[in-house]
């Protein structure tokens, strides 16, 4: 099978897993509900009967200013050492009723604002919020990453989130970033505002031009592409149901794989990575043959101890610093190079070509990012481990979030470089200064660079695309990450861009 139709037929042709997500069997359902039951201490206030003790306390806790808010994000505590199940948890979990009650303390918490500034307090007390303890069993990280020993933050302990509020924290960092944009095309408007002027209009037009894509989109594309992280939340739970590990393991996996690759091969070299770890092969001389033909890696230091310290063993006997060579040699020699599209809804669509007809290469990204997916396979769903491990970049962490709890109401944005293009509409590669300053990743001498801040954990101009996204998908009633999925398909048509 592997041979001739590539390893993501394996998840194809499993049963019931090609059908829509609302006719998933009803096993699969309970197992994903028990999941997120067990990752939440809220057994207590589900079985009780809304009387007395600790239910009574929560329901009064809930009758303060901004609990409604807090209640949505599930972090009112529940007397018990945890906190109380969020309102996407809620809905994962069939929980209705209890979905239902929390908008109702979310909708008296905005109908105490006064009308024109309803949505913008409640936007603000979520970001509040925000930075309120991470609940035990949370799988959800952090996007922003403080490592500075002055940090006043801890992004394990505490839920961080990204956008032009943060990037404030930094004045100097937020002046320099924000003088930046003027020089995008299309933009040159904003010299001579002010930080803050810069950053709203620069919000403001970002936005308008997303609307503009997602407006002018066929019919189809704006009903599906909005469900393109509900398919990417199947495809993890098939992986992790067919290898026995933890979900958010696999969402870990696939995010360090991530950069520089769209989704299509992201999606098949995750499941590359976890089908040769879990399956535990042995080398083999093709594997030999192969690192041996290649001069980069012949190249490194210390390879020869390398080859020496995988040949003839099983991928758990090697030294974990050598299992993203074994895992990337194992791929090269014995899997097929075809890899397919992936419909927005999680099933898998044609393999993929090149523009003359020619069946595409899956291509491998660094050894780097493959130790990472091969750690996160291992880790167990540890999320001290998992969360460390999706590094200090807001595209990659905000990227595991919007796979493995989509439906959490942060607002996480995946702004990668398709998103970027978007925002300005026009074409952009990683290598364009506007995707570098965005992302943070530095560019070639000479280039200049955006700032990014280690005691905030703010990167580059991220923030700024992370929250014109967020602008637009609520003047079309979409939530950030379908807002970012919605236009991420028309720009993809729009424009050949590389993703980042």
């Amino acid at each position: 099978m592997a041979d001739e139709y590539g390893p993501l037929d394996r998840i194809r042709y499993r049963p019931n897993l090609s059908e829509p997500l609302s006719n998933l069997v009803q096993d699969a359902s309970e197992a994903a509900a028990a999941r997120m039951r067990r990752s939440v201490k809220s057994d207590v206030r589900r079985n009780s009967a809304l009387e007395g003790g600790a239910d009574a306390a929560s329901m009064a806790a809930g009758l303060v200013p901004g609990a409604g808010i807090a209640d949505v994000l599930g972090l009112l505590p529940d007397f018990k050492g945890g906190y109380q199940p969020s309102f996407g948890r809620n809905l994962l979990s069939g929980n209705y009723r209890d979905a239902a009650l929390q908008t109702l303390g979310l909708g008296g918490d905005i109908m105490m604002a006064t009308p024109l500034a309803a949505l913008g307090v409640a936007a603000k007390g979520a970001r509040e919020a925000a930075r309120l303890p991470i609940a035990a069993g949370d799988m959800r990280v952090s996007t922003r990453f403080p490592t500075a020993v002055k940090r006043t933050e801890d992004p394990l302990r505490q839920h961080l989130s990204i956008g032009v509020e943060e990037m404030r924290a930094d004045p100097e960092g937020f002046a320099h970033n924000t003088s930046l944009l003027s020089r995008y095309p299309g933009f040159a408007r904003l010299q001579g505002m002010s930080p803050d002027e810069a950053a709203r209009a620069y919000v403001d037009q970002a936005a308008g031009n997303m609307r503009f894509l997602y407006e002018n989109s066929p019919a189809e594309m704006k009903a599906r592409a909005p469900h393109w992280y509900e398919g990417a939340n199947r495809i993890s739970d098939a992986l992790a149901q067919r290898w026995g590990i933890p979900r958010q393991s696999v969402s870990a996996a696939l995010a360090s794989l991530s950069p520089q690759k769209d989704w299509f091969m992201n999606a098949t070299l995750g499941e590359r990575v976890g089908d040769i770890v879990m399956d535990n092969p042995r080398a083999s001389g093709d594997m030999v043959n192969w690192i041996r033909s290649q001069p980069k890696v012949m190249a490194a230091p210390g390879a020869e101890d390398a080859l020496r310290g995988i040949t003839g063993k099983r991928l758990d006997q090697v030294d974990p610093k050598n299992a993203a060579l074994f895992v990337r040699a194992f791929d090269e020699a014995h899997n097929t190079r075809s890899y397919r599209s992936i419909l927005p809804e999680g099933d898998y669509g044609d393999f993929i070509t090149t523009m003359s007809g020619d069946p595409g290469k899956v291509a491998w990204g660094t050894f780097g990012d493959i130790d990472k997916a091969v750690r996160a396979i291992r880790s167990g769903g540890d999320m001290g481990i998992i969360s460390p491990l999706l590094g200090e970049k807001h595209k990659v962490r905000s990227f595991y979030n919007n796979i493995e709890v989509p439906n959490d109401p942060f607002g996480d944005v995946t702004a990668d470089t398709h998103q970027v293009a978007a925002a300005q509409m026009r074409p952009l590669s990683g290598a364009s200064e506007a995707v570098i300053q965005h992302l943070a990743s530095g560019g070639p001498a000479g280039s200049v660079n955006a700032r990014s801040s280690a005691i905030s954990g703010v990167k580059g101009t991220y923030g700024l695309v992370n929250d014109a996204t967020r602008q637009f998908a609520e003047s079309v009633g979409l939530i950030p990450r379908g807002g970012q999925s919605a236009t991420w398909e028309p720009v993809r048509e729009l424009f050949e861009v590389e993703n980042g």
